[in-house]
């Protein structure tokens, strides 16, 4: 409410769809409100850091926030420390889809069931409540795997079919990071276009930022932005435009 009265005109989000690489269920994290035994519990290397820091590994009342904070800052304890906890926290900046028109169960009270639709939808209609735009931040340039991997899910529908390859190899480009999507392809492009239009429509979002939108093709934005307009006519897209890589090659 204060942004809001000091002129702050709209909200942009992280990335908020199904994030492949966050643990939904909180019994299964180990976050800094955990403690120190929940830390030394991960495994025998984690066990064996605190210890060198001379923690106790069962000391079930500390935080791991709070012994961080006990660290010299002028070293790198700090960091070495936390170092086993990055797979298994849910810290995530977002930029790794599993599904992409799926709100992300960590964020919802209850990832099970209904609860993430229903919150995201009310935290949504809170926004525009106060008279803010509500911006979503989407990645539809790549997935978290592909081929036959535990987090693959469009090689599982159509094989080798919703990712860029290499023409001489024909193994999967990652000019974004990780398993470029092919837009070019008219499945794939619908996809993204199907997708955006569920969030403007069933979640009242009222513009997308792309990441790395310079490795999707011009005619599939295009045709994406036709689509969301018929559901929003004063919908905003915008993202990063730059030329490397496949978009750079191939005149996207």
């Amino acid at each position: 409410s204060e942004l809001r009265n000091a002129g702050l005109t709209a909200v942009q989000i992280l990335p908020a769809f199904d994030i492949a690489t966050i643990e939904e269920d909180d019994a299964f994290r180990v976050d800094l409100t955990n403690t120190v035994a929940d830390y030394c519990a991960l495994s025998s290397e984690a066990a064996a850091k605190a210890e060198a820091l001379l923690l106790d590994c069962a000391d079930n009342s500390t935080t791991i926030q709070v012994a961080l904070e006990g660290m010299d800052v002028t070293t790198g304890e700090a960091q070495d420390f936390y170092s086993h906890l990055r797979g298994v926290d849910s810290f995530n900046w977002g930029y790794d889809p599993f599904h992409y028109t799926v709100p992300e169960g960590s964020y919802a009270t209850d990832p099970e069931g209904t609860t993430r639709i229903v919150e995201f939808r009310e935290m949504v209609q809170a926004l525009h409540d106060m008279d803010y735009m509500v911006v979503m931040d989407v990645v539809y340039n790549h997935t978290n795997a592909s081929g036959l991997s535990e987090k693959s899910v469009l090689d599982k529908v159509v094989p080798g079919y919703y990712h860029r390859r290499d023409i001489a190899s024909g193994a999967v480009l990652k000019d974004s990071c990780c398993d470029d999507t092919a837009t070019e392809h008219k499945m794939m492009a619908k996809l993204m276009s199907d997708s955006l239009v569920v969030w403007a429509r069933d979640y009242q979002v009222d513009a997308f930022r792309f990441d790395l939108m310079g490795l999707q093709t011009l005619s599939s934005m295009q045709d994406a932005f036709t689509a969301v307009q018929a559901v929003n006519p004063d919908v905003y897209f915008y993202g990063e435009g730059w030329d490397y890589g496949a978009a750079g090659t191939n005149g996207r």
